[in-house]
């Protein structure tokens, strides 16, 4: 028998002697359960970072943290488990992520996130690269852009599939007769269905322009930033 169920029973009849409610039992026990994985996923996560500080401490940096902020983060929850996390290491990653952010691919990395570049991280390199920094960046944007504009077309033709597949659901109940045979309203199917086919066709459409311009977009970009000069 199912768990649940069974937590249940025992707590019916455990109101029935005047103890403590199915709910409070059943509420109880999945909290504990939540309690449990919660302490799990910690714990493993802690693991895995203490396994390798310098690449989450090179990650807190790419994720614009600050210095102490994701280091002490995670101290608070993997110090009760007594699980020790190099801050030495830690910060060794930092530094080298710090650098890489301040690198033409990592700003365009970031742009085609559709992420905020942080400039000020990067107050040491020169003004040429600092604003080729932001030319990359923006490019990124661009693609990021034309990427939505992908979804966007993708997820239009998913709800007109959708509503397609109703539609002549109803067309062919229609010609099998097990729907009343009112003119009017068969009329307004056909014709929606029609338009629909439409639209579907438009959307695919759009969807072979956008992955076109897409890759071309990605081609020319990095075209560009392997000429920026790296000094």
């Amino acid at each position: 028998m199912n768990v649940i169920i069974r937590i249940v029973i025992i707590g019916f009849f455990s109101s029935l002697l005047g103890c403590e409610s199915p709910n409070l039992v059943l509420g109880r026990m999945l909290n504990k359960s939540s309690i449990e994985q919660k302490k799990s996923y910690e714990i493993t996560s802690c693991q895995n970072i203490a396994s390798n500080p310098e690449f989450f401490g090179e990650r807190s940096s790419l994720k614009n943290e600050s210095p102490e902020g994701g280091f002490l983060h995670y101290k608070f929850i993997c110090d009760p488990y007594n699980i020790f996390i190099d801050q030495a290491r830690w910060n060794a990653g930092y530094t080298k992520g710090r650098s890489k952010y301040c690198e033409y691919e990592e700003a365009y990395r970031i742009g085609k996130q559709g992420e905020h570049y942080n400039m000020s991280n990067c107050s040491s390199v020169s003004e040429t690269i600092r604003k080729n920094l932001k030319i990359a960046h923006s490019l990124g944007v661009e693609w990021y852009s034309l990427n939505r504009n992908l979804s966007d077309a993708i997820n239009t033709l998913y709800e007109l599939d959708k509503k397609t597949y109703d539609l002549e659901n109803i067309n062919s109940e229609f010609e099998r007769g097990d729907r009343k045979n009112d003119y009017l309203a068969r009329t307004k199917n056909k014709e929606e269905l029609n338009y629909n086919y439409q639209n579907k066709s438009q959307q695919n459409a759009d969807i072979a322009k956008y992955t076109t311009q897409l890759q071309l977009n990605e081609e020319k970009n990095k075209e560009k930033i392997a000429k920026m000069p790296r000094k």
